[in-house]
């Protein structure tokens, strides 16, 4: 039973490192909207200037407007992701906890052929379910981190005319 005990002992570290692949909770950082930009209208009479200055009064508002509308969308990628690890992290949990206690129910009966076999498969079950959970939530947090990449990329390159 020392090989079997063995053999258990390497398929929970393995299933123990899928846990460990998901990040523990740690949540997403708050990001600050962007500060409205003070202006003042211009006096009457200032001519040229006061219509320049309008204009670029214009410009700055419509890319305040533009940081804020991004900024919202960026938080909300970003919370979206850590759900997602968290949800990986759940599911990985659990893939380990059901080939624990399965492991515990079988492993009594792998003195026969017939319960080594059942155990050995039951623990490929689980290490093809722990492989699933990882390259699913791996393709899913991919996909986030680009739509991450874009909207950075898109709220760096603002600048007013």
């Amino acid at each position: 039973m020392s090989g079997v005990n063995g053999y258990l002992r390497q398929v929970d570290l393995l299933l123990s490192a899928g846990c460990a692949v998901f990040p523990n909770g740690a949540g997403v950082p708050a990001i600050e909207g962007a500060a409205e930009p003070s202006h003042q209208a211009s006096p009457p009479d200032s001519g040229g200037l006061a219509e320049a200055l309008e204009a670029a009064a214009a410009g700055y508002r419509q890319a305040g407007a533009r940081i804020v509308a991004l900024s919202e969308a960026l938080r909300q990628e970003l919370n979206d992701a850590a759900v997602e690890a968290q949800r990986g992290r759940d599911a990985a949990i659990a893939i380990r906890g059901s080939a624990r206690s399965q492991a515990a129910a079988i492993a009594p009966g792998t003195e026969e052929p017939d319960g080594l076999g059942l155990l050995v498969s039951t623990m490929d079950e689980r290490l093809a379910a722990m492989q699933g959970e990882l390259r699913a939530s791996r393709a899913r947090l991919q996909q986030a981190a680009a739509r991450i990449l874009r909207q950075s990329q898109e709220l760096a390159e603002i600048v007013p005319e």
